[in-house]
Order: C-alpha cells, then sequence, then structure tokens
C-alpha cells in the first residue's frame, strides 16, 4: 500500500469510526467498537490480507509493537509484529492489538484476547505508558543487545 493510500485509508478511517458517537451512553465509550473493527478489516483486506492476519510475522521487515494494559493488574502487555525469547506475549490478530491500545476511557469499550487458553481483558495503555520510550529501549537491549546503537520514531 502506497503512503499517499494509507493516509486515505487512515482519513476514512477517521471519519467511520468518529461520526458514530452513541448519543445516550452517559458515562461509558462514546465510540462503537464494532465499527472500529470492522473499518481495521476493510483495510487490511484492501491490502491484500485476510481480515484475521496474525500481528505477529515470521520475519518482519520492521518491527514494531504496541501496548495495552490487562484490566486484572495493569502492567504493561506487549503486542509485537516480532518474535521474542523471553516475555513471548500474544500472537493475536491486528484488529485486536489494534483494538486492545485504543480501548480508552471514554473513547472505546475493553477488549478480551483469548490466547494459549486463557482470555485476558485489554484496556489502552495511555495511563502511564502514551509515552513506550523505556519499554522502547527495553525491547531494543533484548533484540540488537546492550551495545547496540538505535534510532526509533514515535
Amino acid at each position: 500500500m502506497s503512503i499517499e493510500t494509507a493516509i486515505e485509508k487512515y482519513l476514512r478511517f477517521s471519519v467511520d469510526i468518529l461520526s458514530d458517537v452513541k448519543i445516550w451512553n452517559l458515562g461509558a465509550e462514546r465510540f462503537k467498537a464494532t465499527v472500529f473493527e470492522s473499518s481495521m478489516k476493510h483495510i487490511i483486506k484492501s491490502a491484500g490480507f485476510s481480515e484475521d492476519v496474525l500481528m505477529q510475522e515470521d520475519d518482519p521487515l520492521c518491527k514494531s509493537f504496541v501496548v495495552a494494559l490487562p484490566v486484572t493488574n495493569m502492567t504493561p502487555q506487549i503486542f509485537r509484529t516480532y518474535q521474542v525469547r523471553a516475555n513471548y506475549g500474544y500472537d493475536c490478530t491486528i484488529v485486536q492489538a489494534a483494538r486492545a491500545t485504543t480501548a480508552t476511557a471514554d473513547l472505546f469499550k475493553p477488549v478480551s484476547i483469548k490466547f494459549g487458553g486463557v482470555t485476558e481483558t485489554f484496556v489502552g495503555a495511555g495511563l502511564g505508558y502514551g509515552n513506550p520510550t523505556r519499554l522502547v529501549l527495553e525491547e531494543a537491549e533484548a533484540i540488537f543487545g546492550p551495545s547496540q546503537s538505535v534510532a526509533y520514531s514515535m
């Protein structure tokens, strides 16, 4: 997908999910998670992938991750496009990872993800992890070693 196409898809996605507001839902999330999910699936399919494509790849060109918090312990969970030896994490779909990281109070309801026979409910990591610099540096050290220089973009 070209950068121009990606920008167009993102703008359409934003309009789709932000224009469908829950008006009479005071004290709860404002936007519909189902609209978010269907819009994400449409983008993924239009890029030539299955809508249930997994987040992790065998050998990704670009290693990236998103962060969400399990509601049970609020310890950050990293959803990676790559595999690591320690703290393996969830091998969920791209849509599930996107929902987990955007399940922020007042915006979208929490999402439950099943992996290895265990179901866990997640909320967005904006509380304390909106800037994941520390996690990025820890991941880089785990992947490349402590003496490797790295650069990252947020």
